[in-house]
């Protein structure tokens, strides 16, 4: 594959090129980065540091601590020759960070780091009712899904507990914290499920390295946690815990 066969070229392995490489990334689109520079190294710096909006922004990506521990915080700014305090800035991030543009860089380079990529959502890609089925629209983020390397997603929604795999991705539907929807599902086919239970429940995730445990948690017994039964669509009983390995 040549640059021209790509859907957007950025030139310039910038902290803003790297950053919008990986937002495209991100909505499915096949983008290609070109710099002069060999390697990340970098005579000197043209930036030096992260304003409060840009750790935001950041912090929208889970990428904003990884900043932060490398940098140093800078709670006053110059304004007309005097330094001001603004501590009292409406956000979390009340300061600016100083960091210079090698380490912004490679972080921002860094995919490495990000073993897990977890989706939360209210409403699930994959149901098998009994009330709710497949959520109109969801299946747009599929692509995105698999693009993006996920490997499991949580949702609620419908009451109960569902597990269902499709493309390589499990997709888990946990909406019975409290409120319980007594039945069975009848829509497996299309859910693409694996197990079930209409028991309250929570899950308890566990990751550890390449390899993920996901234990559904049901009532506390006399020796601690139980594991909830669940239920094959053909009848068939499992518990413990479901592992993925990324």
């Amino acid at each position: 594959m040549t640059l021209r066969d790509r859907d957007v070229v950025i030139v310039g392995a910038g902290p803003t090129g790297l950053m919008l490489a990986g937002e495209l990334k991100l909505a499915g689109v096949d983008v290609a980065v070109v710099e002069r520079r060999a390697s990340q190294e970098v005579a000197g710096s043209r930036a030096s540091g992260l304003h409060p909006r840009t750790l935001e922004v950041l912090d929208q990506r889970g990428l904003a601590e990884r900043f932060v521990a490398q940098g140093q915080k800078h709670f006053a700014v110059p304004f007309g020759g005097v330094m001001l305090d603004a501590r009292d800035r409406p956000t979390r991030f009340n300061y600016s960070l100083g960091l210079l543009q090698g380490p912004i860089e490679r972080t921002l380079a860094d995919t490495d780091r990000a073993r897990w990529r977890l989706p939360f959502c209210h409403h699930p890609p994959f149901c098998a009712g009994p009330q709710h089925r497949n959520t109109d629209r969801m299946d747009r983020l599929l692509p995105l899904f698999a693009a993006g390397g996920i490997r499991a997603v949580f949702s609620g929604h419908e009451h109960n507990f569902q597990h269902s795999r499709s493309g390589g991705i499990d997709y888990f539907v946990t909406g019975a914290g409290s409120k319980v929807r007594k039945g069975p599902p009848t829509h497996f086919e299309d859910a693409h499920t694996l197990t079930w239970a209409d028991s309250a429940h929570f899950l308890l995730v566990t990751i550890a390295g390449d390899a993920m445990t996901i234990r559904v948690c049901g009532e506390l017994g006399d020796t601690g946690l139980t594991d909830v039964t669940r239920y094959t669509p053909g009848g068939g009983v499992e518990s413990g815990s479901i592992t993925i390995i990324r």
